[in-house]
């Protein structure tokens, strides 16, 4: 029992921290104790809320599969297994499965298994193509969503969904249902709902931040938008689920007609809201967010007030960091499978010989596990995404076993790419809260940028190497690790749980980074002065 409290333990710290590897780790020990028939009902019980509330819905649905498959079929595992398949798009199965339950236990949860039958229709809804189709899938959301009472304690959520979809089928021109006026159906749901959260503003629930957020988007009311930024960034306790929930409903759902202009503006302190939260992270796709300067002026109504002294800071803090995502490459073969990640970068920064862009990466990577010819650079951040860059050769390169560093010359930049700058010193160690490193790149080669913000800490460095702590996968090899103003300070190359120390004796648990400055050095030496 000792060794289950210390796994389900682990898998806390790792989901509060936002360490994607750890997770998996920790799921599966989890996992094996599970079909081993050695994991109580609470600690499984606990370990699937951990994995909701964090937003790990692939670890979530393999630990509930292994879960079923050792014969615990009880209602709370079959609806987080449930949860799981929807958040991952597999809706078809989702909806059989909930049918089963409803049917087997009409009992349980009602409110929840309606909400997430809602959900599945709303989804495959917004997925369809076929206006028919639509239609129905809308009708059906509508159906399963308004099926729970408003004096359930439950029911706010699921009538803000009526409210969103109602919204939504206005500014498509669709009346569900025979509503013949849509958006004012939506409006009055939404009067309702902002009376209701103020109703009850010393005792909050964690879901009145978000439905505040939505409720004034129905009613296009910039002074209510305010006042639910400001209460999700005063009130706490919203947890990565939710936080990512209200981001997710914001651009699929609400990002369209009338009310496009008001999710491009609170989108940013929602995001960043994310990633603040316990296990805070993101995937950052294309066309989400404001990016040119007039966007970003435009976004940036209010957000004193949402964020307080540190407001600006964080605004265009976040909007640097999505600035940053543009630049930073998946590197592919020819037939674009992901290899690793690379950056583009000032190349004159490094040395006045160089090209004004270039592509930096592991020599692992390039020409480690795929050769200058056959490479392929993809930047998965602009609008719409650019790959198949081919590379016009390797500029230099010290070997996996020195720097682990290749200088490719990419045949062509994209418009609207902006390289990466490079720090000019590194961050101080031996403070008193552990300076941040950031690291953004594509593990296990997914086409969305991934950025994670918990657990960054800069541990240590000498003369060209950095080690710190940063949510890392297969894939992130070549990354930029930045700096809290987005400055370039190293090249990730890898990590693990035994690195051995910079200083002094003994390992630790780290990932591993060649300097910037140490390149700009080596540089120098082999090419002269420039």
């Amino acid at each position: 029992m000792a060794a289950l409290d210390a796994t389900v333990e682990a898998l806390t710290r790792a989901a509060r921290a936002g360490s994607v590897g750890l997770v998996e780790e920790a799921c599966a020990g989890l996992s094996r104790r599970l079909l081993a028939g050695q994991v109580p009902l609470a600690q499984l019980r606990e370990a699937l809320d951990v994995l909701r509330d964090g937003g790990f819905f692939g670890p979530l649905g393999r630990v509930s599969e292994s879960a079923l498959q050792s014969g615990l079929s009880l209602p709370f595992v079959r609806l987080r297994h449930v949860q799981g398949l929807i958040e991952l798009g597999h809706l078809t199965p989702a909806l059989a499965l909930l049918h089963q339950l409803e049917q087997e236990e009409p009992g349980f949860a009602p409110a929840e298994v309606r909400g997430l039958q809602g959900r599945a229709h709303k989804q495959m809804f917004l997925r369809s193509a076929e206006a028919g189709r639509r239609e129905e899938h809308l009708a059906a959301a509508l159906s399963r969503y308004a099926a729970v009472p408003a004096d359930d304690p439950s029911s706010l959520w699921h009538r803000l969904n009526v409210c969103a979809l109602l919204a939504r089928a206005a500014s498509e021109g669709l009346q569900p249902g025979g509503v013949v006026d849509p958006a004012s159906a939506a409006r009055r749901l939404a009067a309702g709902i902002v009376d209701e959260v103020e109703a009850r503003r010393d005792t909050p629930d964690t879901w009145d931040g978000p439905a505040l957020v939505e409720a004034a988007l129905a009613l296009r009311d910039r002074g209510i938008l305010r006042t639910a930024l400001r209460r999700l960034a005063d009130d706490g306790g919203v947890t990565a689920f939710q936080a990512q929930s209200l981001r997710r409903q914001l651009l699929e759902l609400w990002n369209c007609g009338p009310y496009a202009e008001l999710v491009q503006s609170v989108v940013p302190a929602v995001s960043a809201l994310a990633l603040g939260t316990d296990g805070g992270r993101l995937d950052i796709g294309t066309g989400e967010l404001p990016l040119t300067a007039g966007d970003q002026e435009r976004a940036g109504w209010g957000y004193e007030a949402v964020f307080g002294s540190d407001g600006i800071q964080k605004r265009t803090w976040f909007l640097q960091l999505l600035n940053r995502c543009r630049s930073v490459a998946l590197l592919a073969d020819r037939e674009e499978d992901g290899v690793g990640s690379g950056f583009l970068v000032e190349g004159t920064a490094l040395h006045p010989g160089l090209p004004p862009v270039v592509v930096l990466t592991n020599a692992h990577v390039v020409p480690g596990a795929i050769s200058e010819q056959h490479v392929r650079v993809g930047l998965r951040g602009l609008e719409p995404p650019v790959t198949g860059i081919r590379v016009g050769k390797v500029l230099w390169s010290s070997s996996p076993q020195d720097l682990d560093v290749a200088v490719l010359e990419p045949e062509r930049v994209p418009d609207g790419v902006e390289a990466l700058p490079v720090a000019s010193t590194l961050p101080a160690l031996g403070t008193a809260s552990p300076s941040r490193v950031y690291v953004i790149g594509h593990p296990l080669a997914l086409p969305a940028v991934r950025v994670s913000i918990q657990d960054n800490a800069l541990l240590d460095y000498d003369d060209t190497r950095l080690h710190y702590r940063a949510p890392t996968r297969p894939g992130s090899s070549g990354s930029p690790v930045f700096d809290k103003d987005w400055d370039v300070i190293g090249v990730h190359r890898g990590g693990g749980h035994a690195v051995p120390r910079l200083h002094g004796f003994g390992t630790h648990e780290a990932n591993e980074g060649t300097r910037i400055d140490a390149i700009r050095r080596r540089l120098a030496e082999e090419l002269g002065p420039g």
